[in-house]
């Protein structure tokens, strides 16, 4: 089984690839590379691995955390040449060919960056502060805590008002958000209490879901509309307070409650030398995947910049299998060869037997694609025991109308 070292790690006879980040992208590196002959370490501030498509139901009550963090120990499990260490990186040098951590430092034959993307607020005032992204696990469970807490407040009012949530970006998780929340005022839970709740979806552009077919986002939006959602096209936040939203055309909101969906930007620790970035922070790499400049450094993932990506879980799983690749290649003295996405296609789920699809030239609405939604999701899981978990609570929800209340699962003490 694989296991977390204690450093300093002594370095082996064998070539060293470090692998930063345990998400998608670079645990697929990792698992792809167990019979590979070389010392693997992978390293992660978190001892799980968080099935991102999913963070949205673990915030609007729809699944357990649990159910989406897998110990990431337990994806390792037979890996031989493999160690896992939990631990916060300070610095890569890659002059010193070293990663610098909270714990020590970890010399490298080869790298790869894989280290995700946090939520990026666009210098609006007050967003970072009173605006709930939802980037990671810890963050889907202090929405969910808020959630709560404001409805048991307004409860004890005289007078309730309705929980008015403001959700500012209208891409897919914007969307999925929006359709969930919503769902609530239809099928209202007993633990709502009578308390209604009025949903703002706010979107910069002219529609929702800009990478979809006009067919399919017109659909999104008329499905939104009928579950009562208040959609907000060509507007723009200028200021989030504890109290109040505020648009550019002077409309005001009044909420405690916004959550941000409105873009991300790669999570890039300090570089040495400082690298250069482009897009959304990112780093720009070759056709193989390999930092320009850098023969044994890779980035993948959404710390990666490559023309025609766009950061699905879908393009990180298959650049974490062509970087394997391509290190058993330079291992064997081969040159790497080029990454090519496969497009399979994107979806996104809009309500409980409501979803879009859009397979090549295929475009599907309605329960189909949401059952096709719920399967690709339910099949790419890890491990047997939260795939149980999660069918079960997909049955609780979307069979007898039923969500999860105030959920616990303890980490690492970091997060």
């Amino acid at each position: 089984m694989a296991q977390a070292p204690q450093l300093p790690i002594v370095q082996l006879a064998q070539p060293r690839i470090v692998v930063l980040g345990a998400g998608f992208a670079g645990l697929q590196v990792v698992r792809s590379l167990r019979h590979v002959k070389a010392e693997i370490l992978l390293v992660d501030r978190h001892s799980y691995h968080t099935f991102v498509p999913l963070l949205y139901q673990v915030a609007t009550a729809i699944l357990p955390p649990q159910a989406i963090a897998y110990p990431i120990i337990e994806a390792l499990r037979g890996h031989k040449n493999t160690q896992f260490l939990v631990t916060e990186i300070r610095e890569i040098n890659f002059t010193a060919q070293q990663v610098d951590t909270e714990n020590g430092s970890i010399p490298y034959d080869y790298l790869v960056i894989a280290t995700g993307s946090q939520s990026e607020f666009f210098q609006v005032p007050g967003a970072q502060d009173y605006g709930f992204p939802l980037r990671n696990l810890q963050h889907a469970l202090r929405f969910h805590q808020h959630f709560l807490q404001t409805i048991e407040r307004i409860q004890r009012e005289a007078n309730p008002q309705p929980l008015e949530i403001a959700i500012v970006g209208g891409g897919a998780t914007g969307v999925e958000l929006a359709g969930s929340l919503a769902e609530l005022g239809r099928r209202p839970p007993p633990w709502l209490g009578g308390v209604r709740v009025q949903i703002y979806l706010i979107q910069g552009g002219a529609s929702l879901l800009p990478d979809f077919a006009p067919r399919l986002r017109q659909y999104t939006l008329k499905r939104l509309q009928q579950l009562g959602v208040t959609v907000l096209l060509n507007h723009r936040v200028v200021q989030v307070s504890e109290t109040r939203l505020e648009l550019m055309n002077g409309c005001v909101i009044e909420t405690s409650t916004v959550l941000w969906a409105a873009g991300v930007r790669a999570a890039l620790p300090l570089m040495s030398p400082p690298a250069q970035t482009v897009g959304r922070k990112k780093l720009p790499v070759d056709p193989t995947l390999q930092w320009q400049g850098a023969e044994n450094v890779y980035v993948i993932g959404d710390s990666a910049w490559l023309k025609q990506t766009r950061g699905l879980a879908p393009e990180a799983l298959q650049q974490g299998r062509k970087v394997a690749e391509n290190l058993q290649r330079q291992l064997q003295g081969k040159a790497p060869k080029p990454f090519h996405y496969f497009n399979k296609g994107r979806m996104a789920i809009i309500e409980a037997k409501s979803a879009i699809a859009e397979i090549g030239p295929i475009k599907l609405t309605g329960w189909f694609p949401w059952l096709l939604w719920l399967i690709i999701h339910w099949f790419y899981l890890p491990g047997a025991w939260p795939r149980g978990v999660v069918l079960v609570s997909w049955w609780q929800t979307y069979g007898r109308g039923r969500r999860f209340l105030s959920q616990r699962l303890f980490f690492h003490p970091r997060d």
